[in-house]
């Protein structure tokens, strides 16, 4: 069986477009560490990221199987509930203060005016 993509069409907008990153959807990255096919797909994708010089985000990472799969592969980036649920702004600004201090990420009372 063949499976064809409208890829040619659109490679030479690809090219041309100023992208840097490709993002590999939750639906592919949920069964790689567990179905070879899968596993697969996201190899052969972040293959072809990294030949294109992209970096690579895996996004809807739920576990550290899926974690260590990714990272055997060389995606440089990954989100997902692994790593923390959607959270506000505010919740954002609090975690990065407790982790790094409020010298990293000041209030905005702290901030200085000029």
């Amino acid at each position: 069986m063949t499976i064809s993509a409208p890829v040619t069409h659109y490679q030479s907008y690809i090219k041309r477009l100023p992208v840097d990153k490709l993002k590999i959807d939750r639906s592919f990255i949920g069964e790689s560490a567990r179905d070879m096919d899968a596993a697969a797909i996201v190899q052969a994708i972040i293959a072809m990221g990294h030949s294109l010089n992209l970096q690579m985000i895996a996004n809807g990472v739920e576990n550290r199987s899926q974690e260590i799969f990714l990272n055997a592969q060389h995606c440089e980036i990954a989100q997902g509930y692994h790593y923390a649920r959607p959270m506000s702004a505010d919740a954002i600004a609090d975690r990065f203060r407790s982790q790094y201090g409020d010298d990293v990420y000041p209030t905005s009372t702290q901030t200085t005016n000029n």
